[in-house]
């Protein structure tokens, strides 16, 4: 990776995780907010579609 690609992503990374950390928003993306979630399946049951 060129250095000018891995100096920015480190910039963006940097950037990213201090404003997570300012406002107090880690962890509390689309995916940890519970909108998906996964469901166990059993054998022999036909789910609907």
């Amino acid at each position: 990776m060129p250095r000018t690609a891995r100096a920015m992503q480190w910039l963006l990374a940097a950037h990213v995780r201090r404003y997570h950390k300012h406002h107090h928003t880690a962890g509390s993306g689309h995916i940890r907010q519970g909108r998906f979630e996964a469901f166990g399946i059993q054998r022999g049951t036909v789910s609907p579609l």
